[in-house]
């Protein structure tokens, strides 16, 4: 049976769980969809979050307690500008330089897909349902409007709204007819990050097991 929600969210990674508790915690009846079996299974690796995340950011995250690993210090941006016949082009002169004060931290470190469970977990505790192993394939239109999704199964869910979190490369939003698909030399696939310390504050840090 066709089910109708006041708002779908489509994605569970860092954004799609700050809009689904946000809704529910307004009265809304709102569903999360996730195409992985589990919350934050596709987003790898770490981020940075910086300060001012938390000081604009949504009261619960600064509130919250939410998984960091550690403070950050300073970041270099290394941003490949060219390849040619092998060889790669870096430019990392946009720089986030060290805090002046040692108490001062530019923001905190966190593992991604902890951090994407704890905010999922924040949006189930405010009255979100979730939905895993569940992908989107098609948008559903009436009278001009987004009005709901169409899943792989051929499920039909309607809705007042609908969010689409996917990230950069979802499709939902080419289907809905928001914009085109973006072109490969305009999507990041991975951001790396090198941290810069002394060395007797290296040596202070267990080495991984």
């Amino acid at each position: 049976m066709n089910e109708t929600y006041d708002v779908i969210v489509i994605g569970s990674g860092f954004g799609g769980p700050v809009a689904a508790k946000k809704c529910a915690d307004a009265g809304l009846r709102t569903l999360m969809i996730e195409r992985s079996a589990t919350v934050g299974e596709k987003v790898i690796s770490g981020l940075t979050i910086p300060i001012y995340g938390f000081l604009f950011g949504p009261d619960f995250i600064r509130d919250g307690n939410p998984p960091f690993e550690r403070p950050a210090d300073g970041i270099i941006n290394y941003i490949i500008t060219d390849i040619d016949n092998g060889v790669i082009e870096i430019d990392d002169t946009l720089r986030v330089p060290r805090p002046f004060s040692p108490v001062i931290s530019f923001g905190y470190n966190a593992y991604c897909k902890p951090f994407c469970e704890w905010e999922a977990k924040k949006a189930l505790e405010s009255g979100a349902e979730l939905r895993t192993s569940t992908t989107v394939v098609d948008v559903i239109r009436e009278n001009g409007r987004v009005a709901g999704v169409v899943l792989e199964t051929g499920e039909k869910l309607f809705s007042r709204i609908v969010i689409d979190a996917e990230g950069s490369q979802g499709l939902v939003a080419i289907k809905a007819g928001i914009r085109k698909k973006y072109p490969p030399e305009a999507i990041s696939l991975a951001d790396t990050y090198d941290y810069e310390m002394d060395k007797s504050d290296g040596e202070k840090r267990p080495a991984p097991a």
